[in-house]
């Protein structure tokens, strides 16, 4: 996911302390491709738009994708649950 996410200049955008905030919600923003501090709508379209395009059923022909499209699916999903918490409090 490293090569779609870009720089880090754009997860540092309207944060004072940018990404040194919680290096742990960074990594959940960054697994999800959105900056830093994005809102709940962003995050959920980003998270939508990954398993979409990650979806293990779409490597069903090949055993190691489709277990390496679960090992990811997982990640994000964990990721978008902990960016959801965080942002509904």
């Amino acid at each position: 996911t490293s090569e779609t996410r870009g720089d880090d200049a754009g997860y540092h955008e309207g944060r004072a302390g940018g990404i040194k905030d919680d290096p742990e919600l960074a990594r959940y923003y960054a697994n999800l491709e959105v900056p830093y501090g994005s809102d709940l709508a962003t995050v959920t379209r980003a998270w939508k738009a990954l398993l979409k395009r990650y979806h293990p059923d779409k490597h069903s022909t090949d055993p190691e994708k489709q277990r390496v499209a679960n090992d990811l699916v997982q990640q994000l999903n964990h990721a978008y649950e902990q960016l959801r918490r965080h942002l509904q409090k």
